[in-house]
């Protein structure tokens, strides 16, 4: 009897010790499980990206000389912007000319919430590398600064230093601007979009 009785008492010590631990496991997955739902999330940040959506025509200038600042005469393309990922990055394709040839480019654009910055990746047909930036949006909402570093084909080393600036000009018109941060600084081109 006293047998029965202190494997019952032991039994229940320990399945109250089991389930006490499992308890604690579940409460420490739960949190865990929180935190990467509130990262993977979108929220307000994405949401200040909407104005860029939709379908345009772009105008493509090109500045001849870095010492000039006057750009070449405009060359014309088209652009489509859409959120994939259900509205975690903006996919950005683009279709024109640069330097008086075709030019194709893919890109995304999108807030990190664990980093908190917006991050892009680009991609195009005049080069066989990713261009990483990443940045902030002003106070207004209607400007984004991104900075990043491509490799340079000159030296062959990583370290071609780019601003990106996104301007949300209305709801209409949006204009995207390319600046080589060599010294002095060097507007390389800017891309005007027009809604179609």
């Amino acid at each position: 009897m006293k047998k029965k009785l202190g494997l019952f008492f032991f039994t229940l010590i320990f399945n109250q010790t089991i389930f006490s631990q499992q308890n604690k496991i579940d409460k420490n997955m739960d949190a865990a499980t929180q935190k990467y739902i509130e990262a993977g999330t979108p929220n307000e940040n994405h949401k200040k990206l909407n104005t860029m959506v939709g379908k345009w025509k772009t105008h493509i200038s090109e500045l001849a000389n870095p010492s000039n600042k006057d750009p070449q005469p405009i060359a014309t393309g088209s652009a489509e912007i859409k959120w994939i990922n259900e509205g975690r990055f903006l996919q950005i394709t683009t279709i024109g000319k640069q330097m008086g040839l075709p030019f194709f480019s893919l890109s995304l654009l999108g807030y990190d919430n664990l980093r908190k910055k917006y991050v892009s990746f680009w991609s195009d047909n005049s080069s066989t590398t990713f261009f990483y930036s990443d940045g902030f949006i002003d106070a207004s909402g209607a400007v984004l600064t991104l900075f990043g570093k491509t490799d340079d084909p000159v030296s062959g080393a990583y370290d071609r230093h780019w601003k990106v600036i996104w301007r949300m000009i209305n709801a209409n018109k949006l204009s995207l601007e390319f600046y080589d941060m060599s010294n002095p600084e060097i507007k390389a081109f800017e891309t005007v979009f027009f809604r179609e």
